[in-house]
Parts: C-alpha cells; sequence; structure tokens
C-alpha cells in the first residue's frame, strides 16, 4: 500500500518540517533579498555606466550574495528551513554579476581597441 492510500497512518510517522527562520537571520534574508533585487535592475537598466558605477555595483552584487548564503548556512546550522527571500537574493546577486560582466566585456574590447 501506498503512503496515499494509508491516509492518516502515513502522516503519523512522517516528520514535521523544520521551523523557518527568525530574528535575525530572517532580516537578513529580506536585507539579501532587497540587495541583490537593486542591484540586478540598476546593472540591466544601466547598461552603458561608468567604470565607477560597475565596481560599486559589482560590490553589491558580491555582498548580496554572501549575505545570502551566510543565512542559508546559519539556517541549516540551527535547524530551521532554509531561507527562501535570502536564496533569491542569492540568485540575483549571481544574476547582477552575470549581467555586469556581459556588459563589461563590450566596454573592455572597445577600450582596448580605441588606446
Amino acid at each position: 500500500m501506498t503512503a496515499v492510500a494509508r491516509g492518516a497512518a502515513a502522516s503519523a510517522h512522517t516528520p514535521a518540517d523544520p521551523p523557518a527562520v527568525r530574528g535575525a537571520l530572517r532580516v537578513l534574508g529580506f536585507a539579501s533579498l532587497v540587495l541583490g533585487l537593486a542591484t540586478a535592475a540598476t546593472a540591466f537598466v544601466t547598461l552603458t555606466r561608468p567604470a565607477a558605477m560597475t565596481g560599486w555595483l559589482a560590490a553589491l552584487a558580491v555582498i548580496a550574495v554572501v549575505v545570502g548564503a551566510l543565512v542559508q548556512d546559519g539556517a541549516r546550522r540551527t535547524g530551521h528551513r532554509t531561507s527562501g527571500p535570502a536564496t533569491a537574493g542569492l540568485m540575483l546577486g549571481v544574476a547582477a554579476l552575470g549581467i555586469l560582466a556581459v556588459s563589461f566585456v563590450p566596454a573592455a574590447l572597445q577600450f582596448g581597441v580605441a588606446g
């Protein structure tokens, strides 16, 4: 008999989900999400930007990735579920770094030709 066929008897033996993250980990997860979203949106909208702005955006994207990864690690170590906002912030930070890399290559090639 499958677990679906057994009904309530099957649910009595399934372990409960771990608790969601709370407190500082939750706040840091949302901070990673906001930072990753803002960085990815800014990198996507401003395809031509000064080199200093590219550097600042790359630094913000790296911060979003690091904070998201630290929140995920903290959640795993404390026995909590991994944070959805931290995961999204981590992914958006990586996406922002990809957008920055793609927009940096043509600028670097153009600079090499002009110099």
